[in-house]
């Protein structure tokens, strides 16, 4: 199973190397959006990266993002012929380290490694700073994480329509876990 992984991280690695290559290094009139549109290096797009790639993970080391990120920055790196600096930003389902990005430059060495908190947070955050839609654009889809709801083996319902009817039937007793408002 590892071996499926590993290729997989791989294969991702490869697919937003191109796409980052092809996102910092295309021209384009309006100065592209802070994932990197626009020209870099000067319109020269042999030449990138000239310095290192910043990729901003919004969330703490350790986390689902943090590990799908590092596990791809290295071979991503060598595929570019650049290094590749992971930055962990906290703060607030990820809005903190988004902000962080679509103020940076976009020149393609700022870089956001977000999942689905970020098409959340404008319903979270009614006032960011920033447009998700406008203020970014899409390099690649390097992974899908599942959602999923889990409990103990010995927990009464067995279906999503049974543990709902059992959250209404046990209202007052019922506990839950999350990983937090906009953390996906």
């Amino acid at each position: 199973m590892r071996d499926r992984y590993a290729r997989r991280a791989r294969f991702g690695a490869s697919i937003a190397a191109a796409a980052l290559i092809l996102a910092a290094c295309q021209g384009g009139d309006d100065g592209g959006g802070a994932s990197g549109g626009g020209e870099a290096g000067g319109g020269d797009a042999g030449a990138y990266p000239e310095q290192d790639i910043t990729m901003i993970v919004p969330f703490a080391e350790g986390g689902p993002t943090d590990t799908v990120t590092r596990l791809i920055a290295d071979p991503m790196a060598a595929e570019l012929g650049g290094e590749i600096v992971v930055q962990n930003v906290e703060g607030a389902g990820g809005t903190v380290a988004a902000e962080q990005v679509a103020n940076a430059e976009a020149d393609g060495y700022t870089v956001l490694m977000h999942h689905i908190g970020m098409s959340t947070a404008p319903t979270l955050y009614p006032e960011l700073a920033y447009d998700p839609l406008e203020d970014f654009e899409m390099i690649g889809l390097v992974t899908e994480v599942p959602m999923t709801i889990i409990g103990s083996p010995n927990f009464e319902p067995t279906t999503l329509e049974e543990l709902i009817t059992y959250v209404e039937e046990n209202i007052d007793t019922v506990n839950y876990a999350h990983a937090g408002l906009g953390a996906a």
